[in-house]
């Protein structure tokens, strides 16, 4: 008789609590049919308390009316958030966006393929019992889980293209230097830097939107730690049954799956930090890589400058003996070969002291430098 009351008394607190988000959503919604506000559809699933689902159409404004929301409820504009509005949990996480009660979940933007793909595995989840959670608390378990492994997932196929790239970049094949042609040496270090640096900007542009997303989840779960308040607020079945909040000290449940939640953004942001500083440190291989070319054409150019100022210099000796004047040298026998030795040893000893000069100015620099 007593198990029966107790029953007949939790089924008149959730009318009367129906009830009352009604009527406190009433003068809303006929302001917004004063104004001819039309709401676009928003496609949901109602999951159940055994974790069946019903799929159906909603005027957005009807949706509202029937849990006493405000339109920016909805309108889930922050990356990820975790709070209570009228007794109903409103959650967004990356692409999951839902309102649950004590009794029941509703998952919104259903006609996305992700949602759609997610549907059976929340039934499936749902349908398991024996856990000693309220609903409440094991729909927001499940839906993190499920978030979690999409980060998961996405960190790893991320993970596995950037070490592909990088595995490629600095492949000696692509780093090798052909140091018989300085023009497609040029070309060859140019069209490299401008690969790398087009394919590291990708790569760091996605490491930032997923570092991005999984800091507004921490931040959020952080948030709601630091209130015992709202913590207690979450406890909609035990509000069904004894008719007042939880008390605030006995929240250790809510603050278990947030805290274990935490700690997985906390290992996704250190591992993206670990792989942002494997990009650095093969970015800073490369360039080095890439100095060390420009060096090899720096010195070859130097190099062919000096043996043209040489060979010119050791020329002029040729070029006077080319002038149409007469001298006693053509006759001799001997003369050819006096002056194409002169000019070979003018050349030779000018190559060596500008040589030695570089050498020379190179090394002191060096040690300036240090």
């Amino acid at each position: 008789m007593q198990r029966g009351t107790s029953n007949l008394l939790k089924v008149l607190r959730q009318d009367s609590l129906r009830s009352f988000i009604r009527l406190t959503s009433s003068m809303k919604d006929s302001h917004l049919n004063c104004q001819g506000a039309k709401l676009p559809n928003v496609y949901i699933a109602k999951f159940d308390i055994t974790g069946h689902y019903q799929s159906e159409v909603i005027r957005k404004n009807e949706l509202l009316s029937l849990y006493g929301l405000q339109p920016r409820d909805i309108r889930f504009s922050a990356p990820s958030s975790l709070y209570l509005r009228n007794y109903s949990i409103i959650l967004r996480l990356e692409h999951i966006k839902a309102i649950i009660n004590s009794n029941e979940l509703i998952l919104m933007e259903t006609d996305h393929k992700s949602i759609k793909d997610l549907l059976p595995e929340l039934q499936a989840r749902l349908q398991v019992t024996g856990d000693g959670l309220p609903y409440e608390l094991k729909v927001i378990e499940i839906l993190f889980t499920e978030t979690f492994s999409l980060l998961e997932n996405k960190f790893e196929r991320l993970e596995s293209y950037i070490t592909g790239v990088l595995n490629d970049l600095l492949d000696s094949n692509l780093l090798s230097i052909d140091k018989g042609s300085l023009h497609g040496l040029m070309y060859h270090s140019s069209r490299y830097q401008l690969m790398f640096n087009g394919t590291v900007l990708l790569i760091l542009c996605s490491l930032s939107e997923l570092n991005s997303l999984v800091k507004d989840i921490q931040e959020t779960l952080s948030d709601l730690l630091d209130c015992e308040e709202d913590m207690a607020s979450f406890y909609l079945t035990h509000y069904i049954d004894y008719g007042e909040e939880r008390d605030q000290d006995d929240t250790e449940e809510l603050c278990n799956i947030l805290e274990s939640f935490y700690m997985q953004t906390e290992d996704m942001l250190g591992r993206v930090k670990r792989l942002k500083e494997q990009i650095d440190q093969s970015q800073n291989i490369v360039l080095i890589n890439l100095d060390s070319q420009r060096n090899i054409m720096l010195r070859m150019s130097l190099q062919l400058g000096m043996g043209t100022f040489s060979l010119t210099l050791g020329g002029l000796m040729g070029v006077a003996f080319g002038m149409n004047l007469d001298s006693s040298l053509e006759e001799n026998q001997y003369a050819f070969w006096i002056v194409s030795g002169a000019m070979v040893a003018i050349t030779g000893v000018m190559w060596r002291q500008l040589s030695n000069y570089l050498k020379k100015a190179l090394h002191t620099r060096t040690i300036d430098h240090f």
